[in-house]
């Protein structure tokens, strides 16, 4: 459905994957309770940004990351390798899924990074969407 969409935005905010994994094959009947440790085996999901990106739509690209540890270099690392213009970054361990406020950090291709403070989720919507219009001016 995204890809249907994109043709003429000039901007696209993909917030979060939906998972990063799932099942590698359905069952066709229900496992049934047997005791002990069920193994699952996990395969990975499209990066729908990624394939954005790789398009080569002109649109500017926003991404998100939601992250545990080595916050700033992990999402770094994403900007680059997806080829988004901004990717705002968020330490999960330290509040912001599930809350009204967050600590974000906004990473640029194209200048600094900036660490927001912990504030109300809308606020940190205007920051994001005030660095996209400087951007695009």
């Amino acid at each position: 459905a995204v890809f249907e969409h994109l043709g003429g935005v000039d901007v696209v905010f993909q917030v979060a994957a939906v998972a990063d994994f799932r099942p590698h094959r359905v069952l066709p009947e229900k496992w049934k309770r047997s005791g002990g440790v069920v193994p699952i085996e996990l395969e990975s999901t499209p990066d729908i940004l990624a394939e954005i990106a790789g398009k080569k739509s002109g649109a500017f690209l926003v991404g998100f990351a939601a992250e545990t540890e080595k916050v700033l270099e992990n999402a770094g690392r994403k900007l680059k390798e997806k080829g988004l213009d901004l990717i705002v970054a968020c330490d999960v361990t330290r509040g912001g899924l599930g809350s009204e406020e967050a600590a974000m950090s906004i990473l640029d291709s194209d200048g600094p990074a900036e660490e927001l403070p912990r504030m109300r989720k809308e606020e940190i919507a205007a920051r994001i969407l005030d660095r996209v219009e400087r951007r695009l001016n």
